[in-house]
C-alpha cells in the first residue's frame, strides 16, 4: 500500500485496517499558502461548549461502541475526569486549563443515553483527545479490569497514540525500555518527571519501569514530524515527557515542550529544573507561520496527542481481542494538512 494512503488510513474514521509501511515518508516541500481567515482559526474554538449538555450532547455524538455495558467514546481534548482545584498551581502550569469535565456532564450522558449509572473505566486525559471508556455496571468495569490485568503477562502494548511533533526522533523506529523518576530539583521546592538510564537520580522520590515504542510516519522536511507512541503506562505525563526526552516535544506541550531549546537549528535539551528555560516553548518560524500563528501566539495551540487506538485483549466470547478506533479531532488534521504530514 503507498504510504500517502497509509497516512489517510490511520487519520480516517477508525479503518484500523490498514497497515502503514515500515519506511519514513519524506513529503515534497509545498508553497504555504494559508486558506482561512484569523478570526476562523482552527485553535480558536477547540472547546466552544456553551453549556454542560452542549458537550454532553457532542460526547453522545462521538459514541464509538456501546456493547456488553461497554460505552466507547471519541473524548475531545481540553476535557478531563475531574476539575483542577482553583487553588492549584496547576492553572499557572497549564494556561489551556479550562472548560467543563467528566464529572460534570455525567448526568447528561446518562440522561441521553437512557442509562443510570456510568462509570469512568479509562480516559486518555484532560490535555488528551481520543478514546475514552465507559462501564454501565460494576459487572462490565470488572471485565475491563480483567482484560487490562491481561496486558503485562502477554507483554503488549493496548493503547496506541498519534502525536505531531516538532522536529524527528532520531531513529525512525524505537522500541525500548526506560526508567522513569518523580525527582526533586536540587532546592527540594519543585518534582519533576526524569527518563534516566542505568543510574538513578539522587534526589529521585520514586521510579518506575516503563516499556514504549515510538515509530515515525511521516516528516515534512520543515521540522515537524507525525508519530505514532506506545507506552504500557502514562503516569506522570510518560508520553509527553519521553518525546521531550527524544528531544522531538509534542506539538502545543506547554509543561514538557521547553526542555528541548534550539541552538543554530539543533535541539538541546535543557534542565527541567531551569525556571527560567520553563516559561517558553521553543517552536521554528516556519512552524509558526504554516499554523498561521504570530509569534508569541504559540499558547493558544492545542497539545497534539491523540490515543487513536485501543485493544481489549480477551473481551470476545471466543477469547480473541476487541478493537475501537477514535477518529482525530479537527484541530488536528487541521494540523496535519497545514504542515504538509498527509497527503490525500
Amino acid at each position: 500500500m503507498a504510504a500517502s494512503s497509509c497516512l489517510f488510513a490511520i487519520l480516517s474514521c477508525g479503518r484500523n485496517h490498514a497497515k502503514l509501511s515500515s519506511s519514513v515518508v519524506n513529503l515534497c516541500n509545498v508553497a504555504y499558502e494559508p486558506k482561512y481567515k484569523k478570526d476562523d482559526h482552527a485553535y480558536r474554538n477547540v472547546n466552544s461548549w456553551k453549556s454542560k449538555r452542549e458537550l454532553a450532547d457532542h460526547i453522545v455524538d462521538n459514541l464509538i461502541l456501546n456493547r456488553d455495558g461497554l460505552l466507547v467514546f471519541n473524548k475531545p481534548y481540553g476535557v478531563g475526569v475531574s476539575p483542577v482545584p482553583t487553588s492549584s498551581k496547576a492553572l499557572e502550569i497549564l494556561p489551556k486549563s479550562y472548560g467543563y469535565n467528566l464529572h460534570d456532564v455525567l448526568p447528561y450522558l446518562g440522561n441521553s443515553l437512557g442509562i443510570d449509572r456510568l462509570i469512568v473505566a479509562k480516559s486518555s486525559g484532560k490535555f488528551t483527545s481520543g478514546v475514552l471508556i465507559m462501564a454501565t455496571s460494576d459487572k462490565a468495569f470488572d471485565r475491563f479490569k480483567t482484560c487490562q490485568r491481561r496486558e503485562r503477562p502477554a507483554k503488549k502494548l493496548t493503547s496506541k497514540y498519534l502525536g505531531v511533533v516538532m522536529g524527528e526522533p532520531l531513529n525512525e523506529n524505537i522500541s525500548e525500555s526506560v526508567k522513569v523518576a518523580l525527582t526533586s530539583s536540587p532546592d527540594g521546592k519543585t518534582l519533576q518527571p526524569i527518563i534516566y538510564g542505568n543510574k538513578k537520580p539522587a534526589l529521585a522520590k520514586d521510579a518506575i519501569s516503563v516499556a514504549a515504542e515510538c515509530r515515525t510516519l511521516c516528516t515534512n522536511g520543515h521540522g515537524a514530524s507525525l508519530v505514532e507512541i506506545k507506552s504500557n503506562t502514562t503516569k506522570w505525563h510518560f508520553l509527553r515527557v519521553y518525546m521531550a526526552h527524544k528531544l522531538a516535544p509534542l506539538l502545543g506541550d506547554d509543561m514538557y515542550g521547553s526542555r528541548v531549546k534550539y541552538v543554530a537549528g539543533l535541539p538541546v535539551a535543557m534542565n527541567p529544573f531551569n525556571i527560567h528555560s520553563r516559561s517558553t516553548v521553543s517552536i521554528s518560524p516556519s512552524i509558526r507561520t504554516r499554523l498561521g500563528l504570530e509569534e508569541g501566539e504559540e499558547i493558544t495551540i492545542p497539545c497534539h496527542l491523540h490515543l487513536q487506538e485501543y485493544t481489549f485483549l480477551g473481551w470476545n466470547r471466543d477469547g480473541s481481542d476487541l478493537t475501537v478506533n477514535a477518529p482525530i479531532p479537527s484541530f488536528f488534521d487541521w494540523t496535519c494538512k497545514q504542515l504538509n504530514l498527509i497527503n490525500y
